[in-house]
């Protein structure tokens, strides 16, 4: 029962190997031929027009951006160059401000070095003169009391004679 539809089947794959060349096969590759024409002009032409532009257009563009690109190095390379001499600089200035504030240190300090030495030498001086006074007034007391103590010895010793 299958037999008769496998050489049926044959038949018909035997039969679609074969290709007849004809007048339809001129007119189907004449038709073929003309649309092939009319789309070519009318969609690819315009469409590889179009193509062209816009390459040409975004390669202008590509050739903007790469200008910008190098324009925006080169004045980073500017400003991180204007960075550093302006870091080096201000470097130098607060050396220089450390330096003369070290030098006015030194200087207020030694001025008041010498004025608390002269107080302290005036001072000294008072207390020089101070501490004479004070000698003399002990000397004149010292005298007295030496001279109260050998009368009261004195007297004591007559007293005891």
């Amino acid at each position: 029962m299958l037999e008769p539809f496998q050489n049926s089947l044959h038949q018909n794959i035997q039969a679609a190997g074969l290709v007849d060349l004809d007048g339809t096969f001129l007119v189907q590759l004449g038709i073929f031929l003309v649309f092939f024409l009319v789309l070519r002009a009318l969609v690819v032409k315009p469409m590889v027009k179009a193509q062209e532009a816009r390459y040409s257009r975004m390669e202008g563009a590509r050739q903007q951006a790469e200008s910008m690109d190098l324009r925006a190095a080169e004045a980073f390379t500017s400003y991180d160059k204007r960075m550093d001499e302006a870091r080096k600089s201000a470097v130098t200035i607060r050396e220089d401000l450390k330096r003369e504030a070290a030098a006015e240190r030194n200087r207020l300090t030694a001025d008041v070095t010498a004025e608390v030495n002269q107080q302290l030498a005036a001072g000294q001086q008072r207390l020089d003169a101070q501490v004479a006074e004070v000698r003399a007034a002990m000397q004149r007391e010292v005298e007295a009391l030496a001279t109260l103590a050998a009368d009261r010895i004195l007297r004591a010793e007559e007293g005891n004679a």
